[in-house]
């Protein structure tokens, strides 16, 4: 992968927003490649689509680019608010790529991808409406909340301007695809409980109770305020980790994490 950015694709274009977007699509047209699949680059799909921009020819999977200068934060703002949720309610939100770049040496400096099935609800925020002197007045947009999405979810391409090999990144895709199998509303529930063990004090490898996850238990109670069976939830949920690998039941309410952390791959 090189990760060398081409200022000159942008050559006529005075806006710094503008600018950027077509070099790192550019970029990304040309070293992007698909994480489910063997396919070794995506194709550009048509302007205007209105939640992907690139398509792999072999799987169709579908990806958007969202990139910035320097490193993304907690949040990043994105499409309109009611596409996105009906994306996600009919199961086609595609997958995220996140570039961060420096644009004094214009090179790629760190890449992520979050896999259309972590997009559920709850990483999701409602902005507020447009006011109404504004050009688009009433538009409401959207937040993608980086921070509610777990570990496992956020896998990396680049590192420190390294790009990390191929077959990782798509070992690592493939320890949650199972994810994709799940209604909406349970894959929610599993990974916002994955995001609750990627909050403890533990590495893979290492053990944890199952009444540390009950420590969440408020936190799951605020995000679905309608449950009123947060803890059954939490071992239903321990269960399903438990049967797709990513955690080891050892007994008596101890559990071993088993997921692939990217922050431990060198």
């Amino acid at each position: 992968m090189d990760l060398t950015l081409d200022p000159t694709v942008a050559e006529g274009y005075t806006s710094k927003a503008q600018r950027s977007r077509v070099i790192t699509e550019t970029w990304a047209g040309q070293n992007l490649y698909c994480p489910n699949c063997d396919a070794e680059a995506v194709d550009a799909h048509r302007p205007g689509k209105r939640v992907e921009d690139f398509r792999c020819p072999t799987c169709d999977r579908r990806i958007q680019l969202k990139a910035t200068r320097g490193s993304h934060g907690r949040k990043v703002s994105n499409s309109a608010y009611e596409p996105k949720m009906e994306a996600i309610r009919n199961d086609e939100a595609p997958d995220y790529t996140f570039i961060g770049f420096d644009p004094e040496v214009w090179r790629v400096t760190d890449l992520f991808l979050v896999p259309g099935h972590f997009m559920t609800p709850t990483v999701v925020e409602k902005r507020e409406p447009l006011s109404s002197d504004a050009r688009r007045s009433g538009w409401v947009g959207s937040n993608i909340l980086l921070d509610r999405i777990p570990e496992p979810g956020r896998i990396e391409i680049v590192r420190e301007g390294e790009a990390r090999p191929r077959e990782e990144v798509r070992a690592t895709f493939e320890q949650t695809a199972f994810l994709s199998e799940q209604s909406v509303d349970t894959r929610d529930w599993t990974s916002a409980v994955m995001d609750c063990i990627d909050d403890l004090p533990v590495r893979p490898g290492e053990t944890f109770e199952l009444a540390d996850v009950y420590g969440f238990e408020d936190r799951l109670a605020d995000l679905y305020p309608k449950n009123d069976h947060v803890r059954a939830k939490i071992r239903q949920q321990m269960q399903v980790l438990r049967d797709e690998g990513l955690v080891e039941f050892l007994g008596n309410g101890e559990y071993r994490l088993r997921w692939v952390d990217t922050r431990d791959v060198s």
